[in-house]
């Protein structure tokens, strides 16, 4: 990819709100670029003290019969001269980093490929590279601060020369949608919950739950789904061709449809799975056989089913 220079990246504007947006950007950029190098202006500083303090303070040190001279002058010798002409090119590549515009990180030379409901701006910000330069530039710590965007699965960082950086994203995977009263969530693998950010990413299993009473209790600000009803919902969901909506309350816990039949299952809580299922599935040859029936079938206890008919279909 060829980089362009620090002139050609400027663009003409149309109007003089566009000009000056694009001024102040730059000198935010600026500003950023500047106070970083100062802060390592600083901490060099820092260290070149340290190094003439122990110059002046120690220039020698004896321990155990042990003699150790600080190095000092001691004439000119060829492999000297060599080194200080080495020390020196590795300083001027050091200052010609620093200056030059090429080796500075900033949007335009960050790419993310895998993404499909996040944004490129959202992912930028958690890099936090804006104004870097190249040298300083860690992949593993770029990882690490986008893995806290509660939406990212995974990330993998890699850095070119002279300044580009490249993320592949994994997003998280819903594996069920909870709508409540307080707002509709994507429930991931471990049961947290997150506000849904596509419409075109649906779970294909969906909990109605309108009282939010199938929330776990006692896990600080993150909203939860009981693990047990999580389970027991997409278990359901693939035992039973067509169950793909299932809803829950305090009375009857979770409650469902049998799939082409007016017969409506109050199964309870996410505990005791396999009774419940066995109960079930003894039942549902009578239950397919009367689709039509309008009628109730119980297997919060498992062992005491029980039917129930109505003069009208019944819900939940």
């Amino acid at each position: 990819m060829t980089r362009m220079s620090a002139g050609s990246r400027k663009r003409s504007r149309p109007h003089s709100k566009a000009a000056a947006s694009v001024a102040s950007s730059r000198e935010v950029r600026q500003r950023r670029r500047a106070q970083r190098k100062q802060k390592f202006a600083q901490q060099w500083q820092r260290v070149e003290s340290a190094f003439l303090s122990s110059r002046r303070w120690f220039p020698s040190i004896q321990w155990s019969g042990l003699h150790l001279r600080m190095p000092g002058f001691s004439g000119f010798h060829f492999s000297k001269l060599l080194s200080l002409l080495l020390l020196a090119a590795v300083g001027f590549v050091i200052y010609t980093f620093q200056q030059d515009e090429t080796f500075f990180v900033y949007e335009d030379d960050v790419s993310f490929t895998g993404a499909r409901y996040l944004t490129n701006a959202e992912l930028y910000d958690y890099c936090d590279v804006e104004s870097w330069s190249v040298l300083w530039i860690d992949p593993v710590l770029i990882r690490e601060q986008i893995l806290t965007h509660p939406y990212v699965a995974d990330a993998q960082v890699e850095v070119k020369w002279p300044a580009q950086i490249t993320v592949a994203i994994r997003e998280v995977e819903p594996i069920a949608f909870w709508t409540t009263s307080v707002g509709n969530f994507w429930v991931l693998d471990d049961g947290r919950a997150l506000p849904v950010r596509s419409e075109d990413s649906q779970p294909s299993v969906t909990i109605i739950d309108p009282e939010f009473t199938a929330r776990a209790p006692g896990l600080g600000e993150n909203f939860y789904l009981q693990g047990e009803l999580l389970q027991a919902a997409l278990t359901l969901s693939s035992r039973l061709p067509g169950l793909d909506t299932l809803r829950y309350n305090r009375t009857h816990g979770l409650n469902f449809a049998v799939p082409g039949t007016n017969t409506w299952i109050y199964w309870g809580d996410g505990r005791r799975f396999e009774e419940k299922w066995l109960a079930l599935e003894s039942a549902l040859p009578d239950i397919n056989r009367n689709g039509a029936a309008n009628q109730t079938f119980s297997v919060i206890a498992p062992n005491r089913p029980y039917f129930r008919y109505y003069a009208a279909a019944p819900g939940n």
